[in-house]
């Protein structure tokens, strides 16, 4: 098999090469990044590979292409990976809300990306909202106010920069507040409606992936954590529950843990789902003010489990088919 990975010396890419690394995956590999890392070399599974331009990518012939870049890149090498008879697991927000592309997190609908030449990726917020909804199915899901704390590395190996050196006014490489000893509550451009473009993809994006018109409505926020979405969440069931109904199906489902002992201090964080592919849940209560509505916490590996792994789960059930 031959597997080009388009933005292989980004923070995600080098995520999904590490896990491809982990899972043993039998493949030749060309990868693409911007003009800046060509010629760079990349080591997997004991052997080099050098970085090509992704302006060079024409004439490459691959299986599998995975798009860990930006939406721009994606949609203007998509056709071409494509029209050179790729299947391409796009990690960008270019093409998640096309309808005929499918939005996939291999638990609630990896049977979508069988058999399909282009298959997206959520955004990493949205797979671990979705898939917490998903779980709790059983009592009609109707509502979810969601509140995010999202880590630095989702905006790029330049987030990173800003928190690790506590870059201030004058010398940010990628937010426009200080994120050191900060929080800022926008993510990405606003919208029309008052939100932001990120707020609306999970919005947007829980919709298609659950298949059921449920309204979403999320503040995202940056918070000065180099890795680790996390979210505080308050949902509205139709139906009635008791919280120890709602820790077993949390348990039962795949790659969810739950960590809901307060008195233990057991509860989700960044630094428990860094490096983890599981989404962990916790904090979970009645909320106070609504016999029907449930309150709790989220964390995962924006990375990993929102990110590679995600990706990595639509490959296999594509070459599992």
């Amino acid at each position: 098999m031959k597997i080009a990975i388009v933005g292989a010396t980004g923070v995600v890419g080098e995520s999904l090469i590490a896990l491809l690394e982990r899972k043993k995956v039998d493949a030749t590999y060309c990868l693409f990044a911007s003009s800046k890392s060509k010629g760079k070399i990349v080591e997997i599974c004991g052997k080099g590979y050098v970085v090509d331009s992704i302006e060079n990518c024409h004439d490459c012939k691959v299986d599998v292409a995975f798009m860990m870049c930006s939406a721009q890149l994606s949609k203007a090498y998509t056709p071409i990976f494509l029209a050179n008879g790729a299947t391409v697991i796009d990690n960008s927000s270019c093409f998640r809300l096309q309808e005929d592309v499918p939005l996939v997190v291999d638990s609630i609908n990896g049977q979508l990306a069988v058999g399909k030449r282009l298959v997206c990726n959520p955004n990493c917020t949205t797979i671990a909202v979705a898939m917490v909804l998903d779980a709790l199915e059983a009592w009609d899901v109707s509502k979810a106010i969601v509140s995010t704390y999202q880590a630095v590395s989702g905006a790029g190996r330049d987030g990173l920069c800003d928190l690790h050196y506590k870059s201030s006014y004058g010398s940010l490489k990628c937010f426009d507040h200080p994120i050191y000893d900060n929080v800022i509550p926008a993510i990405d451009s606003p919208c029309d409606n008052g939100y932001t473009a990120e707020e609306m993809k999970m919005t947007n994006e829980c919709k298609k992936l659950l298949g059921k018109d449920i309204d979403v409505s999320c503040t995202a926020v940056r918070v000065p954590v180099s890795v680790g979405h996390s979210c505080s969440m308050c949902v509205e069931l139709n139906r009635r529950f008791e919280v120890e109904q709602i820790v077993s199906a949390l348990m039962a489902y795949p790659n969810i843990i739950v960590a809901n002992n307060l008195q233990m201090h057991r509860y989700p964080m960044p630094i428990v789902a860094k490096n983890s592919p599981f989404v962990y849940v916790g904090r979970l209560r009645k909320d106070i003010t609504a016999s029907n509505r449930l309150s709790m916490f989220v964390s995962s590996d924006n990375l990993l489990r929102g990110a590679s792994f995600n990706a990595y789960e639509i490959f296999r059930r594509i070459v599992n088919a």
